[in-house]
């Protein structure tokens, strides 16, 4: 059986990023009176798009390092099981969040709202609804799921073609090439759209194929030494600062590819130095954490509004974020075991390379 527990320290992590900027960065407005002080902490503290960036390259490394293993152990990739085991552990709970911030919590509840296309969010498409991304904070997070599933459609098709005629790593590299150019040309229009966000999982892909095929015959030893990877934590770091201060540092984000690459990598390679933690043990509940946190957040403070608490107050929204965080944790655990487990178990049983349930 395949699993990379460390992987799951990971995940956990790319969501605490995402819940960071929702839940807690509130909390850091207008601490200062400095407004460049101000502006660097907004800098820090919205790190959503890093954690749906790892969760992405994270994707693209499991999804292409099964492929493989599936391949080379039976000789072919059944893509109609690929495609039904994407479909037990991503439906029943994205469509359970859709179906219930769509047609029914606006409803209910006047604080949650529904703007956009029915459609396009139940086809998989919300993330070229902007308006329904924008609009809707309780289901808009949706969006980066989305991308997933457009990416599950063709990758194990363009998978077959090119791993047998030993081009997959050309393959990867051209479509980040492809991708980052799209980014650098089209920088608003990129973030949510799927073009922009493939090299992100190309570069997952490319960290898979590295892995499992190149590690010793190319012997990059970057990928695994830690002096790289600081000076670009360092440099990524410098350039978010300068960001607050609008310089121009349009091309340095290509760095984070490098760095999530030397993450993913890092992590699976020293899968044996393994110890549980609380993090590990929360990891596999990341995809439920995901979905609900953004309604949670809305929940809990359509709870305390019967308290007349001031929401500009700092301590307020940072206990509120703490609580919120609390019970995400607890409804994604009580989800995963009642909820997505049983499709996990089916899942299970089409699976040629056994994973964690």
């Amino acid at each position: 059986m395949y699993h990379f527990r460390k992987l799951d320290t990971l995940r956990f992590f790319a969501f605490f990023l995402v819940f960071w900027q929702h839940g807690f960065a509130d909390s850091f407005k207008g601490i200062s009176k400095s407004n460049v002080f101000n502006s660097l902490i907004t800098y820090l503290t919205y790190t959503g798009g890093m954690g749906v960036n790892i969760f992405f390259v994270i994707s693209g490394f499991i999804i292409t390092f099964l492929l493989i293993k599936e391949h080379d152990s039976s000789g072919k990739t059944n893509i109609i099981h690929f495609y039904l085991r994407r479909i037990l552990r991503i439906w029943p709970l994205y469509y359970l969040v859709l179906i219930s911030g769509i047609f029914m919590l606006p409803h209910v509840f006047h604080t949650f709202t529904f703007n956009g296309s029915i459609l396009k969010n139940l086809c998989f498409l919300n993330n070229f609804d902007t308006k329904s991304i924008e609009d809707n904070p309780n289901i808009g997070i949706a969006w980066s799921v989305a991308i997933e599933e457009q990416f599950y459609l063709f990758w194990p098709l363009f998978f077959v073609i090119f791993y047998k005629i030993k081009l997959l790593p050309h393959f990867c590299l051209s479509l980040i090439v492809l991708s980052s150019i799209f980014t650098l040309t089209h920088p608003i229009s990129a973030y949510y759209h799927t073009f922009g966000n493939i090299n992100y999982l190309m570069t997952g892909c490319l960290g898979a194929l590295i892995f499992t095929k190149y590690q010793k015959t190319y012997h990059i030893k970057f990928f695994f030494n830690k002096v790289p990877a600081y000076f670009i934590i360092m440099l990524i770091l410098i350039v978010r600062s300068l960001e607050s201060f609008k310089c121009p540092c349009n091309y340095f984000w290509l760095l984070y590819l490098l760095l999530y690459l030397w993450l993913v990598m890092t992590v699976v390679k020293n899968e044996n130095n393994y110890s549980n933690n609380i993090f590990s043990r929360l990891g596999k509940y990341t995809y439920g954490m995901y979905l609900y946190h953004p309604i949670i957040l809305i929940f809990v403070k359509i709870a305390f509004d019967l308290f007349n608490l001031d929401y500009n107050s700092s301590i307020i929204n940072f206990i509120l974020a703490i609580l919120s965080l609390a019970l995400t944790i607890e409804i994604s655990i009580l989800s995963y075991n009642y909820i997505e487990k049983p499709f996990l178990n089916l899942k299970g049983k089409i699976s040629t390379v056994k994973t964690r349930v």
